[in-house]
């Protein structure tokens, strides 16, 4: 399945690259996601929720595992747990599973652009193909400034030559409006720059948790 382009008016690249996934690809994985953003390659497996150490256990919630990698080691892994970290911390629902861990393995097959905001998007999908209980759903938007222009969703060469880039984690449920729970920036900026691009990502999450729910719908072959 693909995600058509979204395009907002302004004066540069306003339109995310398609997006193409495959659920329950990992035979020994509970959840997985197989994503393809652009030219960028992801894969997730989820297992769990399981039994956990005693040194790491936690009496009232849940314990999230994440392991990040990549082809040069463990490159932005850092980055990538503390975003993927918040959204899961908003997205799962930690009183169903006091006492456990949930491992979330993530491994990165090609660059092209967006990398955090991808294994983002590739760690929802394969906790919504988990069936681990929910309280909304997360998603990653990525946007560089150069020379005053915004770019969504840019590949390589633009996030290497860009005066900033912003990497997004969006946050929606049925109850309230999307929110941004988690972001990274890279560059320098002004605020009203960071705005902009807050804007922009956030109405480009709207496509993506579209996307979902038809990947979601079509495996499932029920209205969500």
């Amino acid at each position: 399945m693909e995600l058509r382009p979204v395009e907002v008016s302004d004066n540069s690249r306003q339109k995310l690259r398609d997006l193409k996934a495959q659920l329950s690809f990992l035979p020994r994985a509970d959840g997985s996601c197989a994503l393809e953003q652009g030219t960028t390659v992801i894969w997730c497996g989820i297992n769990g929720p399981g039994n956990v150490s005693s040194s790491k256990r936690l009496s009232e919630r849940l314990v999230i595992d994440i392991l990040y990698k990549h082809a040069h080691g463990l490159k932005n892994s850092v980055k990538i747990n503390r975003l993927l970290g918040a959204a899961l911390k908003h997205s799962v629902d930690h009183v169903h599973y006091p006492r456990v861990v949930l491992n979330v393995t993530l491994h990165l097959l090609q660059e092209g652009g967006c990398e955090a905001a991808a294994a983002l998007n590739a760690a929802c999908l394969a906790a919504l193909d988990l069936g681990i209980i929910m309280n909304g759903m997360f998603c990653g938007i990525t946007v560089a400034t150069s020379q005053g222009n915004l770019i969504l969703d840019p590949i390589c060469p633009q996030c290497c030559s860009a005066d900033a880039v912003y990497t997004f984690a969006f946050y929606s449920s049925g109850k309230e409006s999307t929110k941004t729970v988690a972001c990274d920036t890279d560059g320098t900026f002004e605020y009203g720059t960071f705005e902009a691009a807050r804007t922009l990502a956030k109405q480009a999450s709207a496509d993506i948790f579209l996307f979902y729910r038809e990947i979601l719908q079509r495996k499932l072959s029920v209205d969500i």
